[in-house]
């Protein structure tokens, strides 16, 4: 059995933001403006090849009171409440009026589970119950999730409300969560449905698996690219009557360091591939304080540098830059640009301290 969660709430609570973290899908359609999710989504979480759950984006809420309304209305007992919500269903399947609803409580009728996102930092309102009570009626698993999408936070009263609908509650911020907070979701989940519990076992420890092995081939690239830079030369021919001449060495000198920059964003690249982040823009900002290059003989001399202390600074000072690509949003990858950043930036320093590029002439 594969488990299905949808993902249900009021629009622009989150419910997409949850969605793409958890699926670790940079596809899925989030924007600022309610109504973004105009369906049912399905995402398939794949480890290794093989699918672990599913997660299925809905549309938010519209109708709510008139839905509960009309359940009511032909309600006969509890016990058959969620046959009730299936004649709704069926009812207005085609009703524009409602198709925001049907298509969010088609998936929970076909046996998804439920995961109920709120907006934390806004108050906590009547309003919201009679969506809960609208999915309490379906009868299936259902756990509540906080999510602080502002400053404020109203998280106190909105555990007092949740608690009478939804028998596990917990905050989870989609921005910040990283790999431990994803794995720590999936452990509620198998709480909240007995027969989840074998299902999202297997799917943590393959997660967990695939991420130690994408750290793996991450090291891999990363040595390669570094091995690479620091035997990287640049070649000139010249005639026997050709001098050398400062033009020609500070050319030399860009032309190496160009170089190394290629092998870097190839090497970044190739890791934003292995988590699935090929689509991940990659912005660099060039910022020049000094006259002289930060690791120039006269700049290190000037701040009174020895050469292990500018290598130092350099793995710092490159940890910094690099950390612009940080993959490590949603806790989905290590800390690719701080760590190629790094190490280039003590390369650099070292072998820049008496100058980057140096000049040989061969034969004779």
């Amino acid at each position: 059995m594969i488990p299905a969660i949808a993902v249900v709430g009021h629009p622009n609570k989150g419910k997409s933001s949850i969605v793409a973290t958890l699926a670790d899908r940079p596809d899925v359609r989030i924007a600022p403006m309610p109504g973004t999710t105009f369906q049912a989504d399905v995402y398939s979480v794949l480890a290794q090849g093989r699918e672990l759950y599913r997660l299925i984006d809905t549309p938010g809420f519209q109708r709510s009171g008139e839905v509960l309304t009309w359940l009511k209305a032909h309600a006969r007992d509890a016990s058959t409440r969620a046959e009730v919500v299936r004649e709704f269903v069926q009812q207005h399947n085609d009703d524009p009026r409602f198709s925001d609803e049907v298509a969010l409580l088609k998936p929970i009728l076909d046996g998804a589970g439920i995961l109920y996102v709120v907006d934390g930092s806004k108050p906590y309102g009547p309003e919201y119950e009679l969506e809960m009570e609208i999915l309490r009626w379906t009868g299936q698993p259902r756990m509540a999730l906080i999510n602080l999408i502002g400053d404020a936070d109203f998280t106190a009263q909105w555990r007092q409300g949740l608690d009478q609908y939804f028998s596990l509650v917990r905050i989870f911020d989609a921005v910040a969560a990283d790999f431990e907070a994803r794995l720590g979701l999936l452990r509620a989940f198998g709480e909240i449905e007995q027969s989840w519990q074998g299902p999202m076992q297997r799917a943590r420890d393959a997660l967990i698996e695939e991420r130690r092995q994408h750290r793996q081939d991450s090291a891999r690239i990363i040595a390669a690219m570094l091995q690479d830079a620091v035997t990287a030369t640049e070649e000139v021919a010249l005639t026997e009557s050709a001098e050398i001449t400062a033009a020609l060495e500070k050319k030399l000198g860009e032309n190496l360091l160009n170089t190394i920059r290629r092998l870097e964003t190839r090497c970044r690249r190739a890791v934003q591939q292995i988590y699935a982040h090929g689509q991940t823009p990659l912005e660099e900002t060039a910022v020049s304080l000094l006259e002289k290059d930060l690791f120039a003989q006269e700049t290190w001399q000037l701040f009174g540098l020895s050469r292990l202390q500018l290598m130092a600074t350099g793995a710092v000072s490159g940890a910094v830059t690099g950390g612009t690509l940080d993959l490590l949003v949603g806790g989905a990858s290590l800390l690719a640009g701080s760590i190629i950043g790094g190490a280039l930036g003590s390369v650099a320093a070292w072998l820049g301290a008496n100058e980057l590029a140096k000049v040989r002439i061969l034969g004779g």
